[in-house]
């Protein structure tokens, strides 16, 4: 399986080696009087009423490095239709340590900068702006929770790698917020140890199942929250060994390139609604004929008498 995974990869960066982004550039904006930035990526064949994945980068980091360690994200964005934007960060504190470029989790600074890029994307692009997908590394995974919480009704889902408030406080959010979170056990900056019972937190806070359900796949140990009115999932896929580093997950030859595959086909089931609104299919949606399941910790997808992988292909 692994092994053809790559090869839809390598399929899909030949592909892309001949294509044209609609948008491939940083973009100025004014937020709170203040000139930020933005890296913007527009496929060429974006569709209307398409979604946006924000991608943040970490504490004293910069979007090219983020965009540098997320490249697969647009080459997947133009087969699947949506926008893709790396903010960028200035000085400021987190937990009383400054930074030279970061992530505001004090005040509504950075909130506010997120939906004014949301704003200007929608206007400029035509997106679903009910489909915003709020994601970051280490700080900016971390900001992706506080963005979650202050705009949940502009925040469709949240996927965080290696990062979550190390302070300990409550957890409060108006709606039900899916989330991925993929953390390494050998993490030692945003403790591993920690993580576990962060999630618990969200998953108490908004109802969801006591018991998780658990699976190991691809050598990756998943833990997963239900609530139950919304479908609404919180996962944590927890990755043996792996430290506070971005290179382990997704350089090339690395045995977790799946997870590519498992965070887009996660995020596209939501939007900021109640209930799934894809299953994996960007042609079914949620009715009385589809039901979904997990076999082997894959998502299998069954409807009229046929069954689906997450990516779309009739398995049976």
């Amino acid at each position: 399986m692994i092994k053809n995974i790559f090869l839809s990869i390598a399929a899909l960066c030949c592909v892309m080696a001949g294509s044209a982004a609609q948008y491939n550039d940083l973009k100025t904006i004014q937020s709170g009087g203040v000139e930020r930035q933005y890296f913007l990526y527009v496929p060429t064949n974006l569709k209307p009423n398409s979604p946006m994945f924000i991608s943040c980068h970490g504490m004293n980091q910069d979007y090219q490095y983020q965009k540098t360690q997320m490249r697969w994200m647009p080459l997947m964005a133009d087969t699947a239709s949506f926008v893709v934007v790396f903010p960028v960060g200035i000085e400021g504190t987190a937990w009383g340590q400054p930074y030279t470029t970061g992530w505001n989790i004090n005040d509504m600074t950075d909130v506010n900068f997120m939906l004014d890029i949301i704003d200007e994307v929608k206007t400029d692009y035509n997106i679903d702006d009910t489909r915003v997908y709020m994601s970051g590394f280490s700080l900016g995974g971390v900001f992706a929770y506080y963005m979650a919480q202050k705009a949940p009704d502009r925040i469709a889902a949240v996927v965080s790698f290696s990062g979550y408030d190390l302070t300990g406080a409550s957890i409060s959010c108006s709606r039900p917020i899916p989330i991925f979170h993929l953390h390494g056990t050998s993490d030692n900056i945003m403790d591993y140890d920690g993580v576990e019972n962060y999630l618990k937190k969200w998953a108490l806070a908004q109802n969801c199942q006591e018991v998780p359900v658990e699976w190991t796949d691809h050598d990756i140990s998943y833990t997963k929250y239900t609530v139950p009115d919304c479908e609404v999932e919180i996962i944590l896929a927890s990755v043996s060994g792996i430290g506070h580093d971005w290179k382990s997950y997704f350089a090339t030859g690395s045995p977790y390139y799946h997870l590519v595959d498992d965070l887009w086909a996660f995020c596209k089931q939501y939007n900021t609604g109640c209930g799934k609104i894809h299953v994996g299919l960007d042609d079914v949606t949620v009715d009385t004929k589809t039901t979904k399941r997990l076999e082997d910790g894959q998502l299998l997808i069954d409807r009229d008498d046929k069954t689906y992988n997450a990516q779309g292909t009739q398995v049976k």
